[in-house]
């Protein structure tokens, strides 16, 4: 199979070409140079071999080698690309995004409402748990409600040091942010699977016909996502909830012989999907139950009527695709164009999370395993939540003496800040920085590691001659 990556360099556009051109990292003839450089090598092909070598500034662009491709000339006149993105970083931020070259009608407005609660969880759970009601909502033809702006737990809120036994050792995140999905989703392409919109959308069309109370308007709610507000309580009341009474989150969840409770978890993921097929108009799926205390004029939360939703399967043969936002490719390619596209390992290190097992104290340990995995003199990029400058400076030691120079996100971030990054997004732009990567082993039950292989699986289903040249999407873990 040529493809477009079988192609001769000088006679095609570089978005043709550009996996032709793209480092791989062969011994002392392909790795990288350091940020703004990398020595491109042409990469052996069915239709022949070649040894030249150029060294290309990545920082200059190049356009004065090269004619940029339609597809990244397109994006880069676009107000999406507000960062200032250069020829070769346009290039991999549209390879990056396969599907934004589909142009696909809108869905249909759906037959009735569907609302959720945002997981209380972290990113990568906030979104499993949002393919869940994305897939209820296709296949019960309703229209999905995004829920307000809030505080989502560890992106807004909460500790980045889970180690920490004292409550200020635990070093919480600072300010009082709130996000919305748009932030980080492509909401536009998702509209073109199911009807979406957002919960100030549904107030302003629905508001008189429902008698919505003034204070449940979504724009005016100010709260982190596992804390009730006037909003969740009208729909609580107000809507079909889709959930059994009789299920609470707690010791059904688990059965110590077998890890969940498969029957339990069956009957949570059921009951959403038979009651969004029903004739009502608004079906709800929260995470608690709110009650009003008329004594105290407080919301209450019922802490034991929890129930999450992000184990929930979702068909694989009918998944509608969740894209993340361009804006963040474009921030991811400046990093992936300093490596160079398929150019380098990533691997992802659990070290600071109390949930699971972790990395080895000491990081030599992973060296001789990493080596093994890694081509010669292959650059690695490793993300980990480890905050102990020390571990790091003693990973980076061991590595480099096999070979092997480490990158990080620190390396990048005064870049990424002169482009207007925020902290908030750095899990989704580094998960983007994987999936870029030639080979990618992450940390088994991770959800973390699971939206990098999902990310790297959809490339080379788009892709599909990127597998022929090196690109390995398989599932591979470290082993610690």
């Amino acid at each position: 199979m040529f493809g477009r990556l079988g192609l001769l360099l000088v006679a095609l556009p570089v978005v043709s070409a550009l996996r032709i051109l793209l480092p791989k990292a062969k011994g002392q003839g392909g790795g990288v140079a350091g940020p703004g450089g990398v020595h491109w090598t042409h990469a052996k092909t069915s239709v022949g071999s070649a040894k030249s070598t150029r060294e290309v500034s990545l920082l200059a662009g190049l356009e004065s080698n090269y004619a940029v491709s339609d597809a990244a000339a397109d994006a880069l006149n676009k107000e999406e690309f507000k960062v200032s993105l250069t020829w070769y970083e346009a290039e991999v931020a549209v390879l990056m995004q396969p599907w934004r070259k589909q142009k696909r009608a809108k869905a249909h407005r759906g037959s009735g409402y569907l609302f959720f609660d945002t997981d209380p969880g972290g990113f990568n759970n906030i979104r499993m748990s949002f393919e869940y009601f994305i897939d209820i909502a296709k296949r019960s033809n309703r229209t999905l409600v995004l829920p307000p702006p809030e505080g989502w737990y560890l992106v807004d809120w909460g500790p980045t040091r889970s180690h920490s036994a004292k409550y200020e050792g635990k070093d919480w995140i600072e300010g009082n942010g709130r996000s919305a999905y748009s932030d980080f989703f492509d909401i536009e392409s998702l509209r073109s699977e199911v009807d979406v919109m957002t919960a100030q959308e549904f107030f302003d069309l629905e508001h008189k016909r429902l008698k919505i109370p003034a204070d449940a308007e979504p724009a005016i709610q100010s709260n982190n996502q596992p804390d009730p507000n006037r909003w969740k309580l009208w729909l609580s009341h107000r809507a079909e909830l889709a959930r059994n009474p009789s299920l609470t989150q707690g010791s059904q969840f688990f059965s110590t012989a077998k890890g969940i409770n498969m029957t339990w978890m069956n009957e949570l993921c059921r009951i959403p999907r038979e009651t969004a097929v029903g004739d009502m108009d608004l079906v709800h799926i929260p995470a608690y139950l709110w009650d009003h205390d008329q004594s105290t004029h407080r919301l209450m939360k019922n802490e034991a009527s929890e129930l999450r939703y992000l184990w929930c399967q979702v068909n694989e043969t009918g998944r509608v695709p969740l894209h993340y936002r361009a804006n963040l490719y474009n921030q991811a390619s400046g990093p992936i164009g300093t490596l160079g596209l398929q150019n380098y390992l990533a691997l992802h290190l659990r070290r600071n999370d109390f949930q699971f097992k972790q990395a080895p104290e000491d990081p030599t340990k992973l060296v001789e395993q990493i080596h093994q995995v890694a081509l010669p003199q292959e650059a690695v990029y490793l993300a980990s939540d480890e905050v102990d400058q020390t571990w790091w400076d003693r990973f980076r030691v061991a590595l480099e003496e096999k070979g092997h120079k480490l990158w990080t996100f620190k390396d990048f971030e005064p870049d990424l800040s002169r482009r207007g990054h925020k902290q908030k997004y750095s899990g989704i732009v580094e998960m983007i920085i994987c999936a870029g990567a030639r080979d990618f082993h992450g940390t088994r039950m991770s959800t973390f590691t699971e939206g990098i292989q999902l990310l790297r699986e959809g490339l080379a289903r788009d892709h599909g001659d990127w597998e022929e040249h090196g690109y390995m999407p398989n599932r591979s873990w470290m082993k610690y």
